[in-house]
């Protein structure tokens, strides 16, 4: 069992929405039914981060949560209802607003409520619906992200040239128009809004996770992954079951973790053991002293398997 990955997403406005994992590979109608990503969030890497932008890299793409609906470039949306065939989605037209047919270059952000069969098409029957003015047209254009929705916008080059990394997107859309959900991906270092994909097709899931559920998730995978270990691993367990960072905190205060990598290096107890993973725990070393509990988590549940083996052995070396 993999490792759940902690993800801390973010809003283009730096507002924390919630600590995500990973879920399984589903289409998009299925995706919504468990809960997907909420609108507005970024994986721009300038904004949040290396390491934060590499956790979540390990499982992008993935699917936001709202469809788009956009007329084709430079042109406005036509009257009625708006279909894509080849995505099956349908807005009707009692949903569109009335100015948005009036301008060019206006996308639509629709977060469904519900989506139902009808005629062959997916009916998008109800939603949060938000018009975005002064859309860029074109894939490689850079426009400013909006702050609700992360579509770019399009600004002067002046305007352009002071944005900084964290505000500067672009918008991938098909040559025509079209209705495609909303998907992430690490392009560009994470600076793309996709719709361009159908709703058949398969992405990785966030789902929300809050800190008990997170640290559960965690002791379960980190058995998976050390079952190796067999009665050293029920020794680690044994210490994390009166709570998961108290046990692994108790457990590395009690050895010098700097200096236990140096000389297990020596002793030929830890073989293959990487200068980057031994400075790795000696930045561990430095989060304990500093009691960064949420530093600590975040190097167990993103460590290899190969060092949680290390772990366990430093356990028993320390007990």
């Amino acid at each position: 069992m993999a490792l759940p990955q902690k993800i801390v997403l973010q809003k283009l406005n730096g507002e924390n929405v919630g600590s995500f994992s990973r879920n399984s590979q589903m289409t998009y109608f299925e995706a919504l039914r468990q809960g997907t990503i909420p609108l507005g969030i970024t994986f721009n890497k300038s904004h949040l981060g290396d390491a934060q932008f590499k956790l979540a890299s390990r499982v992008l793409p993935v699917w936001g949560g709202a469809v788009v609906a956009y007329p084709k470039a430079n042109k406005a949306f036509d009257n009625g209802d708006l279909v894509d065939k080849e995505s099956q989605l349908l807005v009707p037209a009692s949903l569109v607003p009335t100015d948005a047919r009036k301008e060019k270059g206006v996308v639509l952000v629709i977060s469904p409520n519900n989506i139902v069969d009808w005629k062959g098409m997916k009916l998008i029957e109800s939603g949060k619906i938000m018009a975005v003015r002064n859309t860029v047209q074109t894939a490689d254009q850079w426009g400013k992200a909006d702050s609700e929705t992360g579509i770019p916008i399009e600004v002067s080059k002046k305007e352009l040239a002071a944005l900084a990394n964290t505000e500067m997107a672009q918008f991938n859309r098909i040559k025509g128009a079209g209705i495609r959900p909303i998907s992430y991906s690490t392009s560009l270092d994470g600076r793309v809004v996709n719709a361009t994909l159908l709703p058949s097709n398969m992405l990785d899931v966030f789902f929300c996770m809050n800190d008990a559920h997170f640290e559960a998730a965690t002791i379960e995978s980190l058995q998976g992954t050390a079952s190796k270990a067999g009665e050293d691993f029920k020794q680690l367990k044994s210490h994390a079951d009166g709570g998961f960072m108290a046990g692994v905190t108790s457990i590395l205060n009690k050895g010098r973790v700097g200096g236990l990598i140096s000389d297990a290096k020596e002793s030929g107890k830890f073989p293959g053991l990487t200068k980057s993973a031994g400075a790795a725990y000696i930045l561990l070393a430095e989060h304990i002293k500093q009691n960064d509990l949420s530093a600590i988590r975040d190097f167990m549940v993103s460590a290899s398997a190969d060092s949680i083996s290390y772990l366990i052995v430093a356990v028993k070396g320390i007990k």
